[in-house]
């Protein structure tokens, strides 16, 4: 069917937008500041970036290491890096299933910018400093594992990232706990005050949480909906609940105010810690989750572990 409006029509809608280059600017300043990296290229956490300091890095699959790789196919200590702001050394520590650049095994060898570094099944690129394409792909990292509202972890990386630590810390015997919490009677604050101010209350208690009681050890996600998760690695079930209550509390005084109105908002929470017979990342939650229930049918606004 032919358009039948008139040439001003067109033109509106062919308009084009002015913009201010202060973006592309502030983009271009933001790539000057990125350091050399290696950007993993494939496996559970592709596109995570791992900045290459100046000295020595031990890559392997070990905890507390430089560069740690969750992966069965990495050694728990893999190789050894050596950065000096322009050539990056590699060294094979006799790793199992060895080290490859550009998809040929070495023992000892030099590596550039651009080149493809691979440590068993896991893929690297090394990322020079400056490289305003680093820029483009942590946007693109971002997109795929960063929850659009709150800016906080999706359901998909702490999924992947809880069974990982699940594994880890079940091989070298070290605590694990979970807390999942929720927003009390969230239905009602969209029903009242409107989803503008439903999605402020799920972002400013991500900014609470982050800014005021977190650690920098704690991993926080949104499960789905007003439900979030918060992993405490290395963490017995007695800290995890006492950070829960922090939690709690902090809300709890916290003032949600949304077009100059005040919003009371509550979380209830259930803590749970990885036991011996805990095999997956379910089986956690799925505890965690009958703790959150038994706090919600005690009167909510409360911790239970």
């Amino acid at each position: 069917m032919a358009y039948s409006g008139n040439n001003d029509d067109i033109g509106k809608r062919d308009k084009t937008d002015v913009i201010s280059s202060h973006t592309l600017e502030v983009k271009i300043e933001d790539a000057k500041r990125v350091k050399a990296a290696l950007r993993q290229m494939n496996g559970t956490f592709i596109g995570r970036k791992y900045p290459l300091n100046n000295g020595t890095s031990i890559v392997g699959r070990d905890p507390g290491l430089d560069i740690t790789i969750q992966d069965n196919s990495v050694s728990r200590r893999h190789a050894e890096l050596i950065y000096d702001n322009n050539t990056l050394q590699i060294v094979d520590l006799k790793s199992t299933n060895g080290t490859f650049l550009n998809d040929k095994p070495v023992k000892n060898a030099s590596a550039s910018h651009g080149d493809l570094i691979r440590f068993g099944n896991i893929l690297f690129k090394v990322i020079p400093p400056g490289d305003i394409e680093s820029i483009f792909h942590d946007e693109l990292h971002n997109l795929a594992n960063l929850d659009g509202l709150t800016g906080t972890y999706n359901r998909k990386y702490i999924l992947n990232y809880l069974e990982g630590e699940i594994k880890r810390c079940g091989q070298l015997n070290l605590p694990l706990s979970l807390i999942i919490f929720d927003l009390d009677h969230f239905k009602k604050v969209n029903d009242v005050h409107g989803h503008l101010a439903g999605d402020y209350v799920l972002k400013e208690t991500v900014r609470l949480m982050k800014e005021k009681v977190l650690r920098a050890s704690d991993t926080l996600g949104r499960y789905g909906g007003e439900e979030f998760c918060v992993i405490l690695s290395e963490s017995a079930v007695k800290t995890a609940t006492d950070v829960a209550e922090r939690l709690r509390a902090a809300v709890a005084t916290h003032h949600f105010s949304f077009n100059d109105k005040k919003i009371p908002v509550t979380i209830s929470a259930g803590v749970a810690q990885m036991s011996s017979e805990t095999s997956s990342s379910s089986e956690l939650i799925d505890e965690a989750d009958k703790l959150l229930y038994k706090a919600k049918e005690g009167g909510r606004n409360r911790v239970c572990r």
